[in-house]
């Protein structure tokens, strides 16, 4: 995910994957420090190359981050046992 602003593109998407312009996208689990299933934004726009094995996705943020002045990211509460 790359981008500044009020639009970030995702690249190197598979072609074959079905993706429809309002998605939610999240994050997925491969990340070692970021969680998955935080929500980064919407699918805004999709761009397709005949040629290319691949496409990019263009995201409109749920918030731009220039906007974020305190971030936390908090793990999930653990009620087991309580």
């Amino acid at each position: 995910l790359e981008g500044h602003g009020v639009l970030y593109h995702l690249t190197l998407v598979p072609s074959h994957i079905e993706i429809k312009n309002n998605d939610v996208v999240v994050t997925g689990p491969l990340g070692e420090h970021i969680p998955p299933g935080l929500v980064i934004g919407t699918v805004s726009g999709i761009a397709e190359s005949g040629s290319s094995p691949f496409k990019t996705i263009l995201i409109t943020p749920i918030e731009p981050l220039a906007h974020l002045t305190m971030l936390a990211v908090l793990p999930p509460l653990q009620t087991e046992g309580l």
